[in-house]
């Protein structure tokens, strides 16, 4: 599955606007970097010194930026679709790489995973991958597991769940805002289900 895309939300009521950013504590780590490494220039360029205007504020956890967003007008900041989709937050349509400006969806999400240039053991980044309908800022989830499996009965419930989320478990994905993952990628998922083996 794709993760639920991060989107930059918006707290704008009036015309005339003093902008404050919302920034999670959370950069630097994981899908975190990959983000910030294809926006620092614009953020060093935006704040000069590398440091957020002094009405910034930071928050810990999707919780707490969502919080902070609300709460402070004209606020920009950035957390998951889920959330932000629950808090009834306003979001912005990003530029992607093909110059769109587009909406954070799920359509955005799987569009960016087809996009993405997948390696042969399936690791890919979603993030500022190609394509006119691709959402920028999208993360994809993974699972890992141990090819080698001690337990027969271990391996086949493996096996059975794995094959679950790659097909019904596509179609249920969309109900908790996560992304169907395109067609031909789940089936190269599949085909390395059989790949674990028991011994």
């Amino acid at each position: 599955m794709v993760e639920n895309e991060f989107v930059i939300c918006l707290h704008l009521h009036k015309l005339t606007v003093v902008l404050t950013a919302v920034i999670t504590l959370q950069v630097g780590h994981g899908k975190y970097s990959q983000i910030w490494s294809k926006v620092q220039d614009a953020f060093d360029t935006a704040f000069p010194g590398g440091k957020p205007l002094a009405s910034s504020q930071t928050g810990k956890d999707n919780a707490t930026v969502m919080s902070l967003i609300n709460g402070t007008e004209g606020a920009i900041g950035y957390v998951d679709l889920s959330d932000a989709k629950d808090a009834n937050l306003s979001l912005a349509l990003i530029k992607n790489k093909a110059g769109k400006f587009v909406e954070p969806t799920l359509d955005g999400a799987s569009a960016a995973a087809a996009g993405a240039t997948v390696k042969d053991d399936l690791t890919f980044s979603t993030i500022w991958a190609e394509g006119d309908a691709s959402y920028p800022i999208t993360a994809q989830t993974w699972i890992i597991a141990y090819q080698h499996q001690k337990d027969a009965a271990k391996a086949d419930a493996l096996k059975a769940f794995l094959n679950f989320v790659l097909t019904e478990g596509q179609k249920i994905a969309p109900t908790v805002n996560y992304a169907a993952l395109p067609a031909d990628l789940a089936a190269k998922a599949i085909a390395q289900i059989a790949s674990i083996t028991v011994g």
